[in-house]
């Protein structure tokens, strides 16, 4: 797909006359919020072309917008509209700036995708699941570990039975999260019984086959790297127990200390990981690419594009990049300013993020090192920041999974909105599990 930067004063219909598209294919692609006549500049907007991801370019001495057009080997005009430059303008650039320019797909290749969702066990969850047809593995949070080596289910039918009917594989999260924190006395005190791992694996297997999952996503987090070795050989028996009856293991992992560990990482920093031997028993691993900016920090990206390129080049010489799926977020956080006297952040959609900066009107600006979006607004004489995704720093980290020939990606979470992330996977990639995928079987 294309891309439209915006600029002061674009209008929804006049931006989608200049581009030869329909007011609602954006509306549509975007799912841009209908009451805000006047569009903020330095939003990323989709609208419909060839598949297309994003690569880094540094501009070079005597750069113009038709010598990058002419190397890239774009349209200058769709490149103009794709970084905000406006008809005639001289893009003011800097030799050696970055800037991230559309790179077309050769050949989309097929991929696996895996969404988290937090069931809350009415209908709702099977309408959310009816609207998303690009997910290989639907995996459910959290199914936690208790301290007697029981394991507490979830309320979760109606959203396993949808992912059921729609194709999707239906995983079982299992967890040390009691409720507000993940829990490394307690994976410890599990991990160190002998007969409290195997009534964990055992109430593990039973659960997946009574409640129809198709495996388990382990997602165990903050554990002491002391239990490095037992938390191997517990995955190691819980993947012989569920292999043995036809079911699937993977692995939630963090990225490693001194390859991309932030501030949210502190504590989990992969040292409680050995991740050639996790990555030889899974099935497949999921990497936890986000989370640099969290909620109890200051205001930073989510998912900085340099630490995650940083997380997958090292996760992928330890783990086949084909068992790789690199974690992506559907959402961002709003802090209220000043930092940290104000509180903490609230969690919001990527969707919702963009819509509140047309309804603020609050100028998007663009983090070039982070290549991620941000904006400021005021309530109530409270001064806010948000990050978030959007379309363009969402496909500069999807250009990853093609460049490392990664198995897939995996969301965090349903039900936060983030419409654009889809249908850029979509775009750049076949699906496996999604009705095209089947199509072309």
């Amino acid at each position: 797909m294309w891309m439209y930067t915006t600029r002061a004063g674009d209008r929804v219909r006049a931006v989608a006359e200049r581009i030869g598209t329909t007011a609602e294919e954006i509306f549509r692609l975007n799912e841009l919020d209908r009451t805000g006549e006047v569009l903020p500049p330095g939003l990323h907007l989709l609208y419909p072309g060839p598949p297309l991801l994003a690569a880094p370019y540094a501009v070079r001495p005597g750069d113009d917008l038709a010598a990058v057009a002419r190397r890239i080997g774009v349209d200058e005009r769709r490149l103009a509209y794709w970084l905000g430059v406006p008809e005639g303008a001289v893009p003011a650039w800097r030799a050696g700036e970055v800037v991230y320019v559309p790179q077309r797909v050769a050949s989309r290749y097929p991929i696996e995708v895996n969404a988290y969702l937090l069931p809350t066990g009415s209908p709702s969850d099977a309408r959310l699941l009816h609207d998303v047809t690009s997910v290989t593995y639907l995996s459910v949070f959290s199914y936690t570990v208790r301290a007697d080596g029981t394991v507490l289910p979830r309320r979760d039918e109606e959203a396993r039975q949808a992912a059921l009917r729609q194709g999707m594989v239906p995983l079982l999260t299992l967890t040390n999260f009691d409720g507000n924190r993940f829990n490394r006395e307690l994976a410890h005190m599990v991990l160190t019984r002998p007969p409290l791992r195997q009534r964990v694996v055992e109430q593990v297997v039973g659960l997946v086959q009574t409640r129809r999952f198709g495996g388990v996503m382990a997602d165990w987090e903050g554990l002491f790297p002391a239990d490095r070795d037992l938390y191997t050989s517990f995955i190691a028996d819980l993947a012989a127990a569920l292999r043995g009856r036809g079911f699937r293991l993977a692995v939630s992992l963090p990225p490693r200390a001194g390859a991309a560990a932030g501030p949210a990482a502190a504590g989990d920093d992969g040292r409680a990981y050995d991740y050639r031997a996790l990555g030889r028993i899974a099935d497949f691993v999921e990497l936890r690419t986000y989370e640099w900016g969290w909620v109890g920090g200051p205001p930073n990206p989510i998912a900085p594009y340099p630490k995650v390129r940083d997380a997958v080049d090292d996760v992928t010489r330890l783990i086949p990049p084909g068992k790789v799926l690199m974690g992506i977020s559907l959402y961002g956080y709003d802090w209220p300013l000043p930092y940290p006297d104000a509180g903490r952040a609230a969690k919001v959609s990527n969707n919702t993020a963009q819509n509140l900066a047309i309804v603020e009107r609050a100028p998007v600006g663009w983090d070039a090192a982070a290549a991620a979006p941000r904006y400021r607004y005021e309530e109530e004489g409270t001064v806010h920041e948000v990050w978030f995704e959007d379309a363009l720093s969402a496909v500069v980290k999807l250009r990853l999974v093609a460049d490392y020939r990664l198995r897939g990606v995996s969301m965090w979470v349903l039900p936060n909105e983030s419409p654009q992330t889809w249908y850029l996977v979509k775009d750049a990639f076949v699906v496996r599990g999604s009705p095209e995928a089947s199509a072309r079987a």
